[in-house]
């Protein structure tokens, strides 16, 4: 429909405000596995709106200076298939990421960002034994950690007895959707409070 055509449009605008399209150009949707509905600019270059907000986050972390590109680690909560970190470590490539979300949600973004970056250390924890082995085998440099939400209070106190700290943590839509009861747990959780820099 128009309205959406126009705000495709303002969004790219902002991005380029931004300073953030050479982030589009680098990550255009068609490149990335199993998305094959995009709008293309030209023949190099396809977003859809979901993919512009990812590439509108990334830009303003990236303009704020809100993160170096050491091996910084991002936590995000809600993470749905993975098309955030997706970008953010196409920018940030030494960039560490802790994704959280159901078990359902999690398996697609093992597929997506498995097949996106078959070289990256992937551990999902889903379980005791999945839990426990990540911190017996020192999995905290891996490239992208699977958390089910079902361990997140767990992880975040055996994370943070370790002293590990996240350099930025993340959420863009579900803490929108949970009840105030999860939104508390989860915001008053260690790992949150001993977090550098909080970005919702």
């Amino acid at each position: 429909g128009f309205n959406q055509r126009r705000f495709f449009f303002d969004d790219i605008k902002i991005i380029k405000l931004l300073n953030g399209f050479d982030i589009l150009e680098k990550c255009p949707l068609h490149k990335s596995p199993g998305n094959n509905i995009a709008y293309f600019l030209n023949k190099k270059i396809s977003a859809n709106v979901r993919w512009l907000r990812y590439i509108y986050f990334t830009s303003v972390i990236r303009k704020e200076d809100i993160i170096s590109n050491e091996n910084q680690t991002i936590l995000d909560i809600g993470s749905y298939y993975g098309g955030f970190q997706y970008v953010m470590k196409k920018i940030f490539p030494h960039s560490k990421h802790i994704l959280v979300d159901f078990p359902h949600q999690l398996a697609r973004s093992a597929i997506f960002l498995g097949e996106s970056y078959p070289k990256a250390k992937i551990h999902g924890i889903y379980d005791k034994e999945s839990f426990d082995e990540y911190f017996k085998n020192n999995y905290v440099n891996h490239d992208f950690i699977l958390l089910s939400t079902e361990y997140f209070n767990d992880f975040s106190e055996r994370y943070s007895s370790l002293n590990y700290q996240l350099d930025l943590l993340t959420n863009f839509y579900s803490f929108g959707e949970i009840s105030k009861i999860n939104f508390n747990t989860y915001f008053n959780s260690k790992i949150l409070r001993n977090s550098n820099k909080l970005y919702f």
